[in-house]
């Protein structure tokens, strides 16, 4: 026969969780029970993971259940994983803790403000010894019985208190030693201050020696790096010049942005000997005004200044929300009608091509030319293709320059894509997806619509002068005025 030995084991929950994550290691789940190797805890076993919020003005910390629960759903997102903690009837994990546990478990950091190590080194389980075989005695009535050592509640007891006076001691030696170390240093600094400070006053009163001075004035600055190097050897550093730049969400547009303005287009300028920019003002502002949806209503006074007109796309599509009735009204004024209401106005035709000008800062026109369909477009055409408003779906793009770009990703690396649509619709989840800016437009509110069309012009001219400089007008600016 064998023996059933059970020994004292101090191991908490949560680290059993981390050790099971890091390594791959299957956890097993068996009538209530977590079984990780030779532990086992029931599922409502609390962990050393102290909630940041509350409940009750009390202290909680999460069950093992409640940990487990969010690692199997940490790819899900917040919806399902609260419905899933009220369908079992848990507590969830609040975003204040999110990222702290997720680090933890996974291995990133060693330990967080949230895990209480007294709670962490309270633990006290049974844990299943070795098998060995236990020989019958003769003289005693019960050998064939199967002998367990079960540990009283009294020796848990005196676990747990040696378990958390170990851990203090180490806190202690821990503290012990920064503040011997700190105190070695402070001493030697106030040491080396007071002689300096003697010295200076001898060499005042004239009785000091120069080369005595210089020497204390090195020791002092050595000592004093050491410190810095000591405090410096302490720090983590919690942002780097690699971690900014790959940073989510940071965009460096605007340095590019400056760099082709204040050094690259100058450098081009000088080169071929014309006159440098003047950057006293990026802005321009709009004075002609459409009578109608196929032609602008004044006459320029001056050419216009740049050597190319870009091309803008819109949809030919009856539902789009823009499109040749109803942009030149848009881009010009300021001011949108729906196509529907546009077609209904007496003498307006919708033109498959049609002009729209702009008045730049200085005084001189920029025409830009629209179109709805872009399968007339040659390949020089395309060439100055500078914005495309998008509808969402794909079929929009298909056979556009010869199949090249029939991706929406290969499309928006060349063109800035522009998505238009009402200020109380959703922005579908395509177009989200896509490399375009969205524009909001209200069919009542047309001073609001005006802020929309200024958008366009400053998102169209950084667009052209980052990425299509050759589009760009040869007078002083092509942006917007704000």
């Amino acid at each position: 026969e064998q023996s059933e030995q059970f020994l004292m084991s101090t191991v908490d929950p949560l680290s059993l969780v981390r050790q099971a994550t890091m390594t791959g290691e299957s956890v097993n789940y068996s009538d209530g029970y977590y079984i990780f190797g030779s532990y086992r805890f029931h599922e409502t076993t609390k962990t050393c993971f102290k909630r940041s919020l509350k409940i009750a003005e009390e202290s909680y910390y999460y069950t093992l259940r409640d940990i487990i629960l969010f690692l199997e759903n940490a790819a899900a997102n917040v919806v399902e994983y609260r419905m899933k903690v009220l369908e079992l009837k848990l507590t969830a994990v609040v975003e204040q803790d999110k990222a702290a546990l997720k680090s933890y478990l996974m291995g990133e950091i060693s330990t967080c403000p949230q895990i209480d190590l007294a709670v962490a080194a309270s633990y006290v389980v049974e844990k299943e010894a070795e098998v060995k075989p236990v020989r019958k005695s003769k003289t005693s009535s019960h050998s064939s019985e199967r002998k367990s050592i079960i540990p009283t509640s009294e020796k848990l007891e005196k676990q747990r208190q040696r378990n958390i006076e170990w851990l203090n001691n180490k806190s202690k030696l821990y503290e012990n030693a920064v503040n011997s170390t700190s105190s070695t240093f402070a001493d030697k600094l106030e040491e080396l201050k007071l002689l300096r400070k003697n010295m200076k006053r001898k060499s005042m009163e004239g009785g000091g020696n120069e080369a005595d001075e210089k020497s204390l004035d090195k020791a002092f600055i050595t000592l004093d790096r050491e410190v810095l190097a000591k405090l410096r050897g302490d720090e983590v550093p919690s942002q780097t010049r690699s971690s900014v730049l790959s940073a989510p969400g940071a965009d460096f547009q605007l340095v590019l942005k400056l760099f082709n303005d204040r050094i690259l287009r100058p450098k081009e300028n000088d080169k071929h000997g014309s006159k440098k920019p003047s950057y006293a003002s990026t802005s321009s502002h709009r004075s002609i005004s459409a009578s109608s949806a196929n032609s602008t209503a004044i006459t320029p006074n001056k050419p216009s200044v740049g050597r190319v007109i870009p091309i803008i796309i819109v949809p030919s599509a009856l539902t789009s929300f823009i499109s040749t009735i109803n942009i030149a009204d848009f881009l010009t004024t300021g001011n949108y009608v729906l196509p529907e209401d546009k077609r209904k106005e007496p003498g307006v035709k919708a033109e498959r091509t049609l002009m729209v000008s702009r008045t730049l800062h200085s005084g001189a026109i920029q025409m830009y030319k629209v179109v709805d369909d872009p399968s007339k477009l040659s390949e020089s055409d395309w060439g100055r293709v500078a914005a495309v408003f998008v509808t969402g779906q794909l079929w929009q793009f298909k056979g556009w320059n010869a199949g090249k770009y029939s991706s929406p990703v290969t499309l928006f690396q060349s063109v800035l894509g522009v998505h238009l649509t009402l200020d109380d619709r959703a922005v579908d989840a395509t177009i989200q997806s896509w490399n375009c800016k969205v524009l909001k437009v209200n069919k009542f509110k047309q001073h609001l619509n005006a802020g929309a069309c200024k958008e366009f012009w400053t998102y169209l001219d950084d667009f052209i002068r980052i990425n299509k400089p050759h589009l760009a007008s040869s007078g002083p600016s092509t942006a917007s005025k704000k």
